[in-house]
């Protein structure tokens, strides 16, 4: 439990959840309502629903029509239900916005926080906080190699890229930017923020790759150990993909 941190939901989100019959868990697809209270591990994912202590998992690939049971609250749609996934890295300190008055974001230290007590927390955020409305991420490893290289490759510090257009915070329709890191070193994704911030997303090493959900105008800049980025991308309705070589 010491790994967990308590956090509350902004989006209705799909998980597996379980209960418990004739002296066995039984899992189950649910979609949690925005606002539930969840524990989430190092890597985001929801482990467990607080209201109940149901131990959760992530979501199994549903069905082309699922079918929906129980009552749906008010605003439930499907098509806008999210998955989290495990990210590439592991979250150290979560940056969020206290709920439910909103405010000034403030800086979670993983395991040791208790939302509904701030001065338990961290200080306010930095410039570049994630919010609210900010893109989700799906990251999928690549296969691993036949063959393993000789000496793994060095970890890089994240170096912000420089001079980078500020993302459209008036556009809505839905996109995906595939990143792929085909080089032999690790880079650096980003996204830059309505102000013209960079907010660090993941690390990709050599051979990885990240489906990073976002929205047409968002602007992506990748980095490896250097302020110029390697791409740029501004993210348009539908998919595109950015290769590092």
């Amino acid at each position: 439990m010491a790994q967990l941190t308590s956090l509350v939901l902004l989006t209705d989100t799909f998980v597996t959840n379980h209960g418990f019959a004739n002296g066995s868990p039984t899992a189950f697809q649910s979609v949690l309502q925005a606002g539930t209270a969840v524990l989430v591990d190092r890597y985001g994912v929801p482990r467990v629903r607080c209201m109940c202590g149901n131990p959760l998992l992530p979501p199994t690939q549903p069905p082309a029509t699922p079918k929906v049971t129980g009552k749906e609250w008010a605003g439930f749609d499907l098509t806008n239900v999210i998955t989290i996934v495990n990210t590439v890295s592991v979250i150290n300190v979560f940056q969020v916005v206290p709920y439910p008055a909103g405010g000034t974001p403030i800086a979670i230290p993983a395991g040791t926080c208790n939302p509904a007590d701030p001065t338990t927390c961290g200080p306010p955020g930095p410039a570049g906080f994630v919010p609210t409305n900010a893109p989700v991420a799906t990251a999928t490893p690549t296969p691993a190699p036949t063959a393993a290289p000789t000496t793994p490759p060095a970890s890089t510090t994240p170096v912000p890229p420089s001079g980078v257009q500020a993302s459209d915070p008036t556009t809505t329709a839905p996109g995906e930017i595939i990143f792929v890191n085909d080089s032999a070193a690790p880079i650096d994704i980003y996204w830059i923020d309505f102000s013209g911030v960079p907010v660090l997303y993941a690390t990709l090493m050599p051979g990885e790759s990240l489906n990073q959900g976002t929205t047409e105008g968002h602007v992506w800049a990748v980095t490896a150990g250097s302020p110029t980025p390697l791409a740029v991308e501004v993210a348009v309705a539908g998919s595109s993909s950015v290769v590092i070589r």
